[in-house]
C-alpha cells in the first residue's frame, strides 16, 4: 500500500499549528509519510508577523519521510487554498489526507486514513475518507464505520478517481 502524502494547510496560528504537527508526529506512520506544508500569505499587513512566525516554525518541522513547503506570497483564503494545494498533489498521487492547523489527530489517524483509502479505492459510493467522528458512543470493542450522506471535511482522505481530478 502505498502511502498517501499529508497536505497541511495553514495560516497564522502557531500555537494550535504546534499542537496539530505534534499529535501528527506521534502517528505510526509519520516517519514513512510526505508532509506537503502550504503556508497561506498575509490578508493584510498586520498578519504578516504571525506568518513568519508559522514559515519559521514550519522550516523546523521533523520526523517525517519528507517534508515540503510551499508558502504564498499573496492570500488565496482557506478554501482557495485547499483547493489548489490538492489538486496539485493529486496531479502526481492516486490519493491526498488534507489537514487544517487546528486539527489534533489521534495516534492511528495515518493508519486509518491509509488502510481505509485503500480498502475503499474501488467503491465508487465512497467519495472521502473522514479523520473525524461525531461525538457517540461506542463500546470500546467496537470498531465502527459510518456512512454518511454529505462530505465531512474535519481530516478528509480523497482518493484521486471521486476528486474529479483525473
Amino acid at each position: 500500500m502505498d502511502l498517501a502524502p499529508i497536505a497541511l494547510f495553514t495560516y497564522k496560528k502557531l500555537a494550535p499549528l504546534k499542537a496539530t504537527v505534534e499529535a501528527l508526529k506521534s502517528n505510526n506512520l509519520a516517519e514513512k509519510s510526505e508532509l506537503i506544508v502550504f503556508s497561506d500569505g498575509p490578508k493584510k499587513e498586520s498578519d504578516t508577523p504571525q506568518i513568519e512566525a508559522v514559515r519559521a516554525y514550519i522550516k523546523t518541522i521533523t520526523g517525517f519521510k519528507k517534508i515540503t513547503c510551499i508558502f504564498s506570497k499573496n492570500n488565496k483564503g482557506l478554501a482557495k487554498s485547499i483547493l489548489e494545494g490538492v489538486t496539485q498533489i493529486l496531479k502526481q498521487n492516486e490519493t491526498v489526507i488534507v489537514l487544517e492547523d487546528d486539527l489534533k489527530t489521534s495516534i492511528n489517524f495515518l493508519d486509518f486514513m491509509n488502510e481505509s483509502l485503500d480498502f475503499y479505492k474501488d467503491n465508487d459510493k465512497i467519495i472521502s475518507i473522514s479523520g473525524y467522528t461525531p461525538p457517540i458512543k461506542v463500546p470500546n470493542n467496537m470498531f465502527m464505520i459510518i456512512i454518511l450522506h454529505k462530505e465531512q471535511v474535519h481530516g478528509v482522505g480523497q482518493p484521486i478517481e471521486r476528486s474529479g481530478k483525473k
